[in-house]
């Protein structure tokens, strides 16, 4: 409870709503007319605006606002009308790249993406998609975003931007930086969209709506966790940058199928996920050494694979269990 008011609190004076005043009025609630959309609109474009005159001043602010934008704008998609959402991501993307002149290349590259995504997350949001492919969706869409803008924002910086990160954290000489680069930039859009979501499902209940419900993944999210995972193993053996994108995707819907079954299951779950972690390991040390070059990473995805079979098998278990009450009550 004391979380949810202070974040609740923060969110009112960035917005220069005053706080007693923000529980009274009804200014975040969704909007009915053409004039409380505009006016809604232009509060959060103002805001985003201020946060990227901030992006680029102080050392590492980047890494705050940059998770803080896309929150904004998903919670102005979830209240807006829907015809008014692009000029919500027109207006933001305006001013905030207009504000962030003193770094218009990596505003291209940051918040640009992160203000589309945004938009993208509370459409999707109001439209009721299932949490682990609404995420997803997101993160992958930030991810194209990323490379698409990549060589504008080198030019306009007249950086590598890619470069210049391998520097600061000191991986220049890393043999095979290159090829998790696009896995280290989903997994940061992932980062980023996660946390918008955690802080909207905080923040959504003092707006009177309600967050969306976890939905029972059933076969679908095991069968995309084993299809991207072999995938993308098979993948790294032509091209190891994308099988290892691949291989991080097919484990993101890994861990949504495991945590599936860990909420509603009896303790032999946790003994048979000891085991396989188990088995995982000792495939890994043992295949390792006979991988083509950093291509043994992939050999992680050995515990997941493993672990959707058992997700697969619980679901077909229930399946017919269910059934079977059916027709017996029949």
């Amino acid at each position: 409870m004391f979380k949810k008011r202070c974040i609740t609190y923060l969110f009112a004076i960035l917005c220069r709503v005053d706080a007693k005043i923000f529980h009274t009025m009804e200014i975040f609630k969704k909007k009915q007319t053409p004039i409380e959309n505009i006016t809604f609109i232009a509060m959060l474009s103002g805001v985003s605006a201020v946060l990227s005159l901030i992006f680029g001043f102080f050392p590492l602010s980047e890494i705050f606002i940059i998770l803080f934008i896309p929150m904004i704008h998903a919670l102005g998609a979830r209240l807006l009308e829907d015809k008014f959402i692009p000029l919500l991501m027109g207006a933001s993307l305006i001013l905030s790249l207009g504000m962030s002149f003193h770094n218009f290349g990596a505003g291209i590259f940051y918040l640009a993406p992160s203000i589309i995504v945004g938009c993208l997350y509370g459409f999707l949001m109001k439209k009721k998609w299932p949490i682990f492919l609404l995420v997803i969706s997101c993160a992958l869409v930030e991810l194209s975003l990323n490379y698409s803008l990549l060589p504008l924002a080198n030019i306009i910086s007249g950086l590598d931007i890619i470069a210049t990160t391998k520097a600061l954290f000191g991986l220049s000489k890393f043999v095979y930086i290159d090829d998790i680069i696009p896995t280290f930039l989903f997994m940061w859009a992932l980062c980023e969209v996660a946390i918008s979501h955690v802080l909207i499902t905080i923040i959504l209940p003092n707006f009177r709506i309600e967050p969306l419900e976890i939905n029972d993944h059933g076969f679908l999210a095991p069968i995309l966790g084993i299809t991207f995972i072999l995938g993308g193993f098979c993948t790294g053996f032509l091209t190891a940058p994308v099988g290892f994108l691949l291989i991080a995707v097919g484990i993101y819907f890994s861990i949504f199928a495991i945590e599936n079954y860990l909420r509603k299951n009896p303790i032999w779950i946790y003994v048979v996920l000891g085991g396989l972690l188990v088995l995982s390991l000792f495939l890994f040390a043992t295949l390792y050494q006979f991988m083509p070059r950093d291509l043994g990473f992939g050999l992680i995805g050995i515990f997941f694979v493993s672990s959707d079979l058992v997700s697969l098998a619980l679901a077909l278990l229930l399946l017919s269990k269910n059934k079977g009450k059916e027709v017996s009550h029949g």
